[in-house]
């Protein structure tokens, strides 16, 4: 959402560009960082699917 609101702004020239548009955020909003847990069970899904995914082979 907030991404769709900066974009508007910046079509409407309320904003110059993005790092404008990430200043007004991280001014007004209050902001949570999350850090990957390596160790959580979606990791190991991830993991496992990447582990186990075929990939194409291109042909020339």
């Amino acid at each position: 959402t907030l991404g769709n609101i900066g974009i508007q702004l910046m079509t409407l020239d309320e904003l110059n560009n993005v790092d404008d548009f990430r200043q007004v955020v991280s001014t007004t909003a209050n902001l949570t960082t999350f850090t990957p847990n390596p160790d959580s069970e979606i990791a190991h899904y991830v993991a496992q699917i990447h582990s186990t995914r075929q990939t194409k082979e291109l042909c020339a």
